[in-house]
């Protein structure tokens, strides 16, 4: 048996790559956080183009697990994904991701942690923010 894996050139490849892949079906509704890399919003932009399917996609605040949480209950899409920095580099700050954890948990939704500029840098064995938070695993968990 062999692993599989998707190389990509380079960190902004790669989050185009995921966002656009993963937001692509129009039974997904996508939540976004306001201050995401241009990298996600790019490949979130190209998903939503296309095929006359209607796509939703909601923004959410900056780190506001509040108005996100608001918007997934109101949400009637069949599947939901979150998409989110772990460090967001223009501000320096971090993602609520024992928050968004939770509301995994709570929701199911599909989340994507983008965590290269947090990786080697958080936690104690440079597993990046999800490893500080104490939440890798607990991130992935359903309800």
């Amino acid at each position: 048996s062999k692993e599989a894996c998707v190389l990509f050139p380079s960190g902004f490849a790669a989050n185009v790559a995921a966002a656009a892949c993963l937001a692509a079906s129009p039974d997904v509704e996508v939540f976004s956080d306001e201050l995401n890399h241009a990298s996600i919003i790019d490949g979130l932009r190209m998903a939503m183009r296309g095929d006359g399917a209607k796509k939703r996609l909601s923004v959410y605040r900056h780190c506001d697990m509040a108005h996100l949480e608001s918007l997934l209950s109101a949400s009637t899409a069949p599947r939901r994904l979150v998409i989110t920095d772990s460090l967001f580099s223009m501000d320096g700050d971090v993602a609520p991701l024992a928050a968004l954890a939770a509301l995994r948990r709570r929701y199911g939704f599909l989340l994507l942690v983008d965590d290269a500029h947090a990786s080697l840098v958080f936690g104690s064995t440079g597993g990046g923010v999800a490893e500080a938070a104490g939440v890798e695993g607990a991130a992935w968990r359903k309800r």
